[in-house]
C-alpha cells in the first residue's frame, strides 16, 4: 500500500543541501511534498535541511526548500560508487512549484539517472 499523498515524478536533478552534512546531492523522484537524494554521504535521520533547487535546462527556477529527513539508507543502485546512501525528504509544506517544474523536466534529460564515472 503507498501512503504517499502526492504522485512521485522521477527527476534527476543536482542539489545543494545545507544541514549537519550537506553538499551535493541528486534528487531521484520529487512531489510537490518531499523529494528522494542520493547522496555521497549519510544525513542523520530527522536532520532539518535547506534543500537550493535550480531548473537543469536553464529555466528561470530556483526553488528554496527546507524539509526534515524522514529515512535515510545505504543507496542499493550504488552501493559502492559516489552516491551510497539515499535520504527521503519531507517538505514543511507542500511546494506546487516543484510539481510544476517536474511536469515541464519530464520528459527532457532530468528524467534520466546520472552517468556513472
Amino acid at each position: 500500500m503507498d501512503r504517499r499523498e502526492h504522485e512521485r515524478l522521477r527527476a534527476w536533478i543536482p542539489v545543494t543541501v545545507q544541514g549537519e552534512r550537506g553538499g551535493i546531492a541528486v534528487t531521484h523522484d520529487a512531489s510537490r511534498g518531499g523529494l528522494l537524494l542520493v547522496t555521497a554521504e549519510r544525513l542523520a535521520d530527522g536532520q532539518e535541511v535547506a534543500i537550493e533547487l535550480r531548473a537543469p535546462d536553464g529555466g528561470p527556477e530556483t526553488l528554496h526548500l527546507r524539509g526534515r529527513v524522514v529515512r535515510s539508507e545505504a543507496n542499493p543502485r550504488d552501493p559502492d560508487g559516489l552516491w551510497r546512501w539515499q535520504a527521503a525528504i519531507q517538505f514543511e509544506g507542500d511546494v506546487p512549484a516543484i510539481e510544476a517544474l517536474l511536469h515541464r523536466l519530464e520528459s527532457g534529460p532530468a528524467s534520466q539517472p546520472p552517468s556513472r564515472r
